[in-house]
């Protein structure tokens, strides 16, 4: 989005044609009475701007007042991991905003410190200084690449752009700006984090820092980087929005046979190599050395797992495995395969299994290996209660 549409969006004008287009869902009847009270260009403009706000609600409280550009709004932090990010800078009096975007980030950051938003392109700091506006934020605001200089400051944030042309990048050396750039912030500042992606295969990361796994509604939303004064351990995992966090241990964790439960491990905590410190917690053992899969005797009620009370294992067979389905009258079954050959939709299928009614009981088999030996383990998915 080029300044002066903004500042068209702005306007007197701008805001009287997205008054009247915010009260039309249906884009094609909305451009024409858009087009009926102005040109072609800013009718379009407006309905897209309209558009672009129907896909923030999600994120965004007061996405009705706010103005988006379609990739800032993909790259955006909902509101309520911003609000968890801006928690571990509440120590700071000044936090500059780097690559502050559409203001995702900066509008919670603005709440717990002085902010100073940062960016290249100027349409960007234009549409953050106006999303900062909406909420009533105070803050200032400078054009400027934060490859080249940034501004002096206590603590500072970094959400380096990672989409291009509808493209999405995983590794560091692809963002903008760049590892270099994030390096030689890392040797100047005290107190720096970094926004990265969920995809990110930090196992050879080099940098000094802490990894955290944000998840939310059970979805790994983010993966921070939390370099300097802002780190408090080498991995954490949390979960939103229920407050959770765990942090990463490396007491060793025994193997033993499968009990009464197999559990699933969260996906954050997963991500973020938490199995050990989750099974220690929870007095569990591993299946096997190379899975993930906990076991117990004991049922574990908490967010970090997903439990399965196990009915039957079996060493696999195409063959037995089919004819115990039969024999039991399984209709309503699900297939899981890890440390297996072939993929959980192939066998699905190749096993011949459909879906029953929902009111049938849900079975879960786990196709895996243990000991190197393949076997089928059937469970019943058990509800959590917490």
């Amino acid at each position: 989005m080029q300044p002066a549409q903004i500042r068209f969006l702005q306007s007197s004008e701008g805001q009287k044609l997205l008054g009247v287009a915010h009260q039309h869902s249906d884009i094609h009847k909305r451009l024409n009475i858009l087009r009926k009270m102005a040109d072609a260009d800013a009718a379009a403009l407006v309905s897209s701007q309209i558009e672009l706000r129907n896909k923030a609600k999600g994120k965004f409280s007061h996405y009705e007042q706010m103005l988006f550009d379609r990739e800032g709004l993909e790259q955006s932090t909902s509101e309520s991991v911003a609000r968890y990010i801006s928690r571990r800078y509440e120590k700071f009096d000044i936090v500059a905003d780097l690559t502050c975007g559409i203001g995702g980030d900066a509008i919670h950051l603005s709440r717990v410190a002085d902010l100073i938003v940062v960016d290249k392109f100027i349409h960007k700091v234009m549409i953050c200084a106006h999303n900062l506006r909406v909420y009533q934020r105070n803050f200032a605001a400078v054009v400027a690449n934060s490859s080249n200089w940034f501004p002096k400051a206590d603590a500072y944030f970094i959400d380096p752009s990672r989409r291009h042309s509808g493209q999405r990048w995983f590794h560091l050396e692809d963002y903008e700006p760049g590892i270099a750039t994030i390096k030689k912030l890392v040797e100047k500042s005290t107190a720096l984090g970094i926004k990265v992606s969920p995809g990110l295969n930090y196992d050879n990361l080099e940098l000094p820092c802490e990894i955290e796994v944000i998840s939310l509604n059970g979805e790994c939303k983010e993966i921070m980087l939390w370099c300097g004064d802002l780190a408090t351990t080498k991995r954490r995992a949390t979960l939103l929005p229920q407050n959770l966090t765990m942090e990463y241990s490396d007491d060793e964790v025994e193997i033993s046979s499968v009990g009464q439960f197999i559990y699933e491990v969260q996906k954050a905590a997963l991500r973020a190599g938490l199995v050990q410190a989750i099974a220690k917690q929870h007095d569990l053992h591993l299946v096997d050395e190379r899975l993930s899969y906990l076991t117990g005797d004991k049922l574990a009620n908490t967010p970090w797992l997903q439990a399965f009370e196990v009915k039957r294992i079996m060493p696999f067979s195409e063959k037995k495995v089919k004819a115990y389905i039969r024999k039991e009258r399984l209709s309503n079954i699900t297939v899981k395969c890890r440390g297996f050959y072939g993929e959980a939709v192939s066998w699905q299928k190749r096993l011949q299994l459909k879906r029953g009614d929902k009111k049938s009981p849900l079975t879960t088999v786990f196709l895996t290996r243990i000991n190197q030996d393949p076997c089928a383990i059937f469970t019943e998915k058990i509800n959590a209660t917490v």
